[in-house]
């Protein structure tokens, strides 16, 4: 019964894959911080500054954007550039 549970609970977690994908600038600080969901943009996304400040975050559900709070490097919130397919950095 044990080995049951443990195959379906397998099965149940790898038809689910979530990742998070992290990208840095060379200094090695982080640049951006996405997760996916089967492939497709899920969540909470949020980019930065080389600095290390936080540039954007965004929400996407289902690979599509929902909302998004752009700043600049002082921390103040700016109007985000439009976003459209092409300048996608994960593609």
């Amino acid at each position: 019964m044990k080995k049951l549970i443990l195959l379906l609970l397998i099965v149940f977690l790898s038809g689910c894959s979530e990742e998070v994908k992290q990208e840095y600038y060379p200094n090695g600080k982080l640049k951006s911080e996405m997760r996916y969901k089967n492939g497709k943009l899920e969540g909470m996304t949020k980019g930065y500054y080389d600095s290390g400040k936080l540039k954007a975050e965004a929400i996407f559900k289902d690979d599509k954007l929902v909302s998004a709070v752009c700043y600049d490097e002082s921390g103040n919130k700016i109007e985000c550039p439009k976003f459209n397919e092409e300048n996608r950095d994960d593609q």
